[in-house]
């Protein structure tokens, strides 16, 4: 199960935060993820001005870089702001790092 901890702005409203969810799960669907995909928004303490998505999974990928990228400008579609985008898997490797452009 694909497992998603997503940093939103302080101010960030339900409407929003509900939009980032159908939004990163619709890219993960197109690139082919399976299963549940659980999404944990954390409202961030200090920065505003850009957010962190870290995204763990068993299974497998060809593109970990690729999928941090999806997932990245998916969350940035939303907030309109500056996203670092990491993707782990549950396993010995851990791969695969994006950050949008401000």
């Amino acid at each position: 199960m694909p497992m998603i901890l997503l940093t939103v702005p302080p101010d960030a409203m339900g409407p929003e935060l509900k939009r980032a969810d159908l939004e990163i799960k619709a890219a993960l669907r197109a690139e082919g993820i399976r299963g549940g995909i659980t999404i944990w928004p954390v409202r961030l303490a200090m920065s505003t001005d850009r957010l962190l998505l870290e995204y763990k999974s068993r299974q497998e990928m060809n593109d970990p870089s690729g999928l941090a990228r999806v997932v990245a400008e998916a969350a940035k579609k939303v907030f309109n702001i500056q996203v670092e985008a990491a993707v782990m898997k549950l396993d010995s490797a851990t791969t695969g790092l994006y950050i949008t452009q401000k």
